[in-house]
């Protein structure tokens, strides 16, 4: 007997997002859950990206692929930081227009950890974020892989 499509869940974190919305020029604020899984292959990914999105009204959800160093398909970093909360990612967030572009928003759990995923070429700018909101990057873990925006789509 084969197990397939066997997902396993690892962690999951209760977040607070915060982004910036283009459509509505504000910030916005979504309270969430960041899902780390197990034993999940790429098209399971997607497929779950979907189904999130679907059954919670989500035009879209971010996953993100952790792999090796050095691995061809690296596009995006997941950067995680303690000592920052929410309000001062926010404040940090709204005043630097050219991070508001590239990384859009991030993440904060219960803790004070912001979570942030952020393109290879947005590392720096994604380094003066964490600045700005008093975290130390210094302290921050860096960790390589695919990102990829799944659109929620319909069944």
């Amino acid at each position: 007997m084969t197990a397939q499509h066997l997902v396993l869940p690892v962690r999951s974190t209760p977040v607070d997002g915060v982004y910036w919305s283009q459509d509505n020029n504000r910030m916005t604020y979504e309270r969430s859950r960041a899902f780390e899984l197990a034993c999940v292959d790429r098209d399971d990914l997607q497929r779950i990206g979907e189904q999130v999105g679907r059954q919670y009204g989500q035009e879209s959800v971010l996953t993100f692929e952790y792999l090796p160093t050095g691995d061809a398909e690296i596009n995006a970093v997941a950067v995680e930081v303690p000592g920052i909360d929410r309000v001062r990612f926010h404040d940090a967030l709204e005043a630097d227009a050219s991070a508001r572009e590239a990384l859009v928003g991030g993440s904060i759990t219960e803790d004070g950890w912001l979570i942030l995923i952020a393109g290879i070429k947005d590392l720096g700018t994604a380094r003066r974020l964490v600045d700005a909101a008093g975290g130390r990057w210094q302290d921050a873990t860096i960790q390589y892989g695919k990102r990829e925006f799944v659109a929620a789509g319909s069944e």
